[in-house]
């Protein structure tokens, strides 16, 4: 895995991560109030069952990584 790619995981890793954030409360209220077209079950069945395994998948990949360059 190039340096690059790498990076780009790590992008991508961090804003999974931040969805579980959301989770909690923080950006639902921006959602419910701002964006009047959002369909929320999916954006909430999406976070909560797509994110998790997303990051799983992410960091593996990652880990795969760091030992490809061992």
């Amino acid at each position: 895995m190039t340096e690059r790619d790498e990076l780009r995981l790590r992008h991508i890793l961090d804003a999974a991560e931040r969805i579980s954030t959301y989770l909690q409360g923080v950006v639902r209220n921006r959602l419910v109030h701002g964006y009047f077209d959002v369909d929320l079950r999916v954006v909430w069945q999406t976070a909560k069952y797509s994110v998790p395994p997303f990051v799983q998948q992410i960091t593996a990949l990652l880990e795969t990584g760091k030992q490809g360059d061992r």
